[in-house]
């Protein structure tokens, strides 16, 4: 008696929300949620964002798991509008982002809680991602950025074996990744600003000994982005980012935003 009161006392502490994007995706909603609730501990919260769908993934879902939150886009918003607005639904300090087409082991949740949560200057950690077709394959184990600018999967269709370390990575690939989105010190979400991700790149420099003092200017000269998009093609690389509170949003109704002017490279200062 005494043991499984701790037991499901534990498993209601998880402080992570699952959310999964999702477009079209009914032929891998089912296994993707069955393996997720197949966890270790199945008491987390849920949240699918639907991206405007035309098949039956709305009804499965409303009709085989109703405990998962819902939240429905009338057209396709795109990958960082879900997830964002899904964020915003979460009522824990983390979010674990999941692609549809993905399965999870049964520790999965609760092992991506235990390892962002032992810095509090971590911000993501990455899950090791391996190939549906073959899983002694890499798909992902983490995100670098080649002298080019060009975005690329750390041990992608290499042998599995060899990335079961943890180690420092560039960033979280978003397929499946844990993300802090409570500045703990503060009890508060983290905001569009950067004041809180520019005080735990500080304390991350100061105890790893890269630096003993960090200078940041405070213009405001960059964005957390609502929308991200790029194209890779053998005769040319492009990308293109997004922002409600951008300068060439001025005027326009974006992502929920008030319209009004919005403030201009080197036009204006805000506390870092």
């Amino acid at each position: 008696m005494g043991r499984e009161t701790v037991q499901k006392k534990a498993e209601r502490e998880i402080p992570a929300t699952v959310i999964i994007p999702n477009l079209n995706g009914m032929g891998y909603l089912e296994n993707c949620l069955q393996s997720l609730y197949a966890c270790e501990s199945s008491s987390f919260p849920v949240i699918i964002i639907d991206n405007g769908s035309t098949d039956e993934s709305v009804s499965f879902i409303k009709k085989r798991y109703p405990q998962v939150q819902l939240i429905c886009f009338s057209e396709n918003r795109g990958f960082c509008s879900a997830v964002n607005a899904g964020i915003t639904a979460a009522r824990t300090p983390y979010v674990i982002l999941l692609n549809n087409d993905t399965t999870v082991e049964r520790h999965f949740v609760t092992r991506l809680t235990e390892a962002v949560s032992r810095k509090p200057y971590y911000f993501s950690v990455s899950a090791k991602m391996v190939s549906m077709a073959d899983r002694d394959i890499i798909d992902d184990a983490g995100d670098y950025y080649c002298a080019f600018g060009w975005a690329f999967a750390r041990g992608k269709g290499k042998k599995a074996a060899g990335y079961s370390r943890p180690c420092n990575i560039f960033a979280a690939c978003g397929g499946a990744a844990i993300y802090r989105v409570i500045d703990e010190p503060e009890n508060r979400r983290f905001g569009q600003y950067a004041r809180s991700v520019t005080k735990r790149a500080e304390e991350y420099m100061r105890e790893t000994g890269i630096a003993d003092k960090m200078v940041v200017g405070p213009e405001f000269e960059f964005y957390l982005f609502d929308s991200v998009s790029f194209e890779n093609k053998p005769n040319k690389a492009s990308f293109e980012v997004d922002a409600a509170e951008a300068e060439w949003n001025t005027g326009e109704k974006t992502y929920g935003a008030a319209e009004g002017y919005q403030i201009a490279h080197h036009d204006g200062y805000h506390a870092a």
